[in-house]
């Protein structure tokens, strides 16, 4: 149906789900040909040119009104995303004899290919993430495939390895609140949150201002922190209680402001309250804290001065992105930490480009 050399055409039949319009997006970043169809209305999702109108693949008239539309728009290659009209077209192109490529595995196989990728990945985390519990009680690997899927569909940098040695550390981590320093949209909070509460450890206090003035990184150079201005801070604030919201409840909440207020109000014992005003009970000692903030070695180096005093005996730190492309405060900081408290560590290690330590003994903030 098409001249050699021409553009390729390529029908979404039918285009009527989040499927077909994430196809149709993705096709025309890359400049694709599209022509879509369908068999009944849908007017939730809004391609910009108006889709045509076929009969229900059960009616006689049908395949007249499909092949009619392949030859009108010299169609070369069909996505269909529902997994009844896929099987259907399959035959349909075989026993007519048409030249179309039906793009990709039926939806139901896509499903079951997913999946076993998704286990797949799993399992190659599980060796790692039993020698980083040393001995602990873990999560079945089911529920790491299941966190793993979860936070996948979060924006965020943390990778599985990371994801990993965190469902790892929280199996032998100390009862105490579980603190977060940088949100985002809350990938890591996500999984801190599912952890905190399948291994009882205690309640997540997330921190994050959402202020393009705090993302600026004075230390990374210019064409990085030129990102900073792409964020709408109120839609990223919004986003990232969407996220958590499968997961509301009154043992996580989430303190809008930097991080030196933010710990006043954790130090001087102030109610600290969800969306919905219930007050979450911390213990104020942390069994856990992710710093994550802004990366300047400045900001990183406050982050810590002011929070790792109130580690318990055995809680971990997690500092982000110890290796990272943009700039090496995190690594500067970390190295300070082992350093400064050698003699207080029981283990630390870096894995998914990120930091772990596991303290021994109180860290004196005066040490």
């Amino acid at each position: 149906m098409n001249d050699v050399g021409s553009p390729q055409v390529t029908l979404i039949f039918p285009a009527v789900n989040q499927l077909a319009f994430d196809y149709w997006q993705t096709a025309r970043l890359h400049g694709a040909t599209i022509v879509t169809a369908a068999s009944v209305a849908c007017d939730e999702f809004a391609f910009n040119d108006s889709s045509a109108r076929l009969p229900m693949i059960y009616e006689a008239s049908f395949g007249s009104a499909f092949i009619a539309l392949l030859a009108k728009h010299s169609i070369a290659r069909i996505y269909c995303p529902v997994a009844s009209v896929y099987a259907y077209l399959r035959r349909f192109l075989a026993e007519q004899g048409l030249p179309i490529e039906l793009l990709g595995n039926s939806p139901i196989h896509r499903q079951m290919t997913q999946h076993q990728e998704l286990m797949t990945r799993s399992r190659k985390l599980w060796p790692l993430i039993v020698a980083v519990g040393n001995g602990s009680d873990l999560l079945p690997l089911l529920d790491v495939a299941g966190l793993l899927r979860q936070t996948a569909l979060i924006y965020g940098e943390s990778s599985d390895e990371k994801l990993a040695a965190m469902i790892a550390i929280a199996a032998n981590a100390p009862n105490g609140d579980v603190v977060e320093i940088g949100s985002l949209m809350g990938r890591t909070a996500f999984a801190l949150l599912y952890l905190a509460r399948r291994y009882r450890i205690g309640r997540l206090l997330t921190v994050d201002p959402w202020l393009a003035a705090n993302a600026v990184h004075h230390d990374s150079p210019e064409v990085f922190d030129s990102l900073v201005d792409e964020w709408d801070y109120e839609a990223l604030s919004q986003a990232f209680f969407v996220n958590l919201a499968p997961f509301f409840g009154n043992d996580h909440t989430h303190l809008r402001m930097p991080s030196e207020q933010a710990l006043a109000v954790y130090e001087r014992g102030d109610p600290i309250l969800t969306r919905d005003s219930l007050e979450v009970p911390f213990c104020r000692k942390i069994a856990i804290l992710h710093v994550d903030g802004n990366h300047d070695y400045a900001a990183v180096r406050q982050d810590c001065d002011l929070w790792l005093g109130h580690l318990l005996p055995g809680a971990w730190l997690i500092l982000d992105d110890y290796q990272w492309a943009h700039g090496d405060g995190p690594r500067r900081v970390g190295d300070e930490l082992l350093e400064k408290y050698s003699g207080r560590i029981e283990r630390a290690f870096v894995c998914g480009k990120a930091m772990f330590i596991k303290l021994s003994t109180d860290i004196d903030k005066d040490a």
